[in-house]
């Protein structure tokens, strides 16, 4: 099963220059977390209820004086939202969203096109009922296919960053940040957000050295 299965096209999103104030009241008014923003029609970020509050902390909400809201109110959403998010494409196998999954803990996963045009979002609650059906009955299910070989495994394909890292890992045994950074052209601090996730859930073992470069071990 791939995420063009269970990808929703009607979903909340925010136009790069629309309002904090705007944005934190459409998050109540639909009763989520985040929200994909988008500059002309391509993905730039999410913006959540989790970025407003370190908003207001940032002007002293919690402060000895009162918080002047004024000039947060009218600051636009790019301003605020967090960039530096996992995405999906349209031919990710849906296992590799259970990845993005618990890497973030989120609610919503954007689904990018060409360009990173946003075409819809994977609801987590979509994706856990899947998950669900799949386990409860595991031989109707789809299988997966085959990790792709060291010298296929390429970002473009339809697996996630997590897939990539997870099947270089598994061919070479052991790796560096550095090494899988080289490898798909991404920065070595991003390898290493990924890779602590992966560590964290016990997908593999990462670890730092004493000259604080990270070690990517395949799970004996």
């Amino acid at each position: 099963m791939k995420v063009s299965d269970i990808i929703q096209r009607k979903f909340l999103s925010f136009e790069a220059d629309d309002t904090l104030s705007f944005a934190v009241s459409k998050l109540a008014q639909a009763g989520v977390a985040e929200a994909p923003v988008i500059r002309l029609r391509k993905y730039v970020g999410m913006f959540s209820a989790s970025d407003a509050a370190r908003v207001l902390v940032k002007i002293g909400v919690f402060g000895p004086h009162k918080a002047d809201f004024s000039k947060a109110k009218k600051d636009p959403v790019l301003r605020h939202m967090h960039p530096f998010s996992p995405t999906l494409g349209m031919d990710a196998d849906i296992m590799s969203a259970y990845l993005v999954l618990l890497h973030r803990n989120v609610d919503v996963i954007p689904v990018v096109g060409k360009n990173r045009a946003l075409l819809g979002v994977v609801l987590s609650s979509d994706l856990r009922k899947q998950m669900a059906q799949m386990l409860s009955d595991e031989d109707k299910a789809p299988p997966r296919a085959a990790a792709p070989s060291d010298s296929d495994v390429k970002l473009g394909s339809g697996d996630t960053v997590l897939d990539l890292i997870l099947h270089f890992v598994q061919k070479k045994g052991v790796t560096t940040a550095e090494e899988v950074s080289a490898k798909f052209k991404i920065p070595v601090n991003e390898i290493e957000e990924y890779a602590m996730s992966l560590d964290m859930h016990g997908l593999l073992k990462a670890e730092y050295n004493s000259l604080g470069k990270m070690k990517l071990k395949k799970l004996e």
